[in-house]
């Protein structure tokens, strides 16, 4: 899944232009290293917070970075909360936090727990290099572990007495399936068309949508079925798809776009959002 989605990622977004910015981290952030730059995404600097949080072999450290291209979902930043264990050698996601704006502004939401469960004490030494989850590519992985198993001795919390402060805590859902005034295409199964539409109103599983061109008679509400719509990922970043069927409550299955149907996968709603009209 992993490589498919970077790859896909390359072909889906290589039209679009870039440009980087870095991440306003806090003043004792020291960075880490740069990103190599890709068609899907600009060399950004990677930073981290000299303020990390220990108890016994576990320490808990705060990544920076932004990520920023010119799409329908502008300039995003992220921070990543990450545990070393350092006798272990493993590390583990506690949380990836999401803003709307460069430089860690704008309202800020974390990823749905679930997208991060693949990464719980996984050995340090066998990260994918291709692989990056949130603020954090896994190329420097290894060199951010030293670096906090290392120099952890100055830089603790009153965590340190208190093994609850590293404990990972479920997130808030990131995603909204629809937001008013956004602009869409609907599929009506009635003549099996595609309309453009406009969400004027939004239940967590449902939209409803004004057609363009007709009266307010035809309003309808619509399911995830009939939309086109976005998926996000623990990269933090979202892929088009389309939702072949409900599976159970809030379980859909979906199909990528560009991809076979060996693709499909069942997401949770929080990661469902509509796909915007360009």
């Amino acid at each position: 899944m992993h490589s498919r989605i970077l790859n896909f990622a390359l072909i889906a977004c290589a039209s679009l232009v870039s440009f980087g910015a870095l991440a306003q981290a806090p003043s004792d952030a020291i960075k880490l290293g740069t990103t190599t730059a890709t068609q899907l995404e600009p060399a950004y600097d990677v930073m981290y917070s000299a303020a990390t949080t220990k108890n016994g072999d576990l320490v808990a450290v705060k990544v920076f970075g932004t990520f920023a291209k010119v799409d329908d979902f502008g300039t995003r930043s992220m921070v990543s909360e990450i545990q070393f264990d350092c006798k272990a050698n493993q590390f583990s996601y506690a949380k990836v936090t999401v803003y709307e704006g460069p430089n860690l502004t704008g309202k800020g939401q974390d990823l749905p727990l679930n997208l991060l469960k693949e990464f719980q004490k996984n050995a340090v030494d066998k990260a994918d290099p291709t692989m990056s989850v949130g603020a954090l590519p896994f190329s420097m992985i290894s060199k951010l572990k030293n670096a906090v198993c290392g120099a952890t001795s100055g830089a603790t919390s009153s965590a340190e007495s208190n093994p609850a402060a590293l404990a990972i805590k479920p997130a808030a859902a990131l995603s909204q399936l629809c937001t008013v005034g956004v602009k869409s295409k609907f599929f009506w199964a009635a003549d099996k068309k595609w309309y453009d539409g406009t969400v004027i109103d939004t239940k967590p599983d449902t939209c409803r949508v004004h057609y363009e061109g007709y009266g307010n008679e035809d309003d309808a509400w619509v399911t995830p079925e009939n939309m086109r719509l976005l998926v996000l990922w623990q990269d933090g970043k979202k892929y088009p798809a389309r939702v072949l069927n409900k599976q159970s409550q809030g379980k859909y299955l979906v199909k990528y776009e560009g991809y076979d149907d060996a693709s499909n996968e069942v997401v949770d709603l929080s990661q469902l959002s509509i796909r915007p009209s360009r």
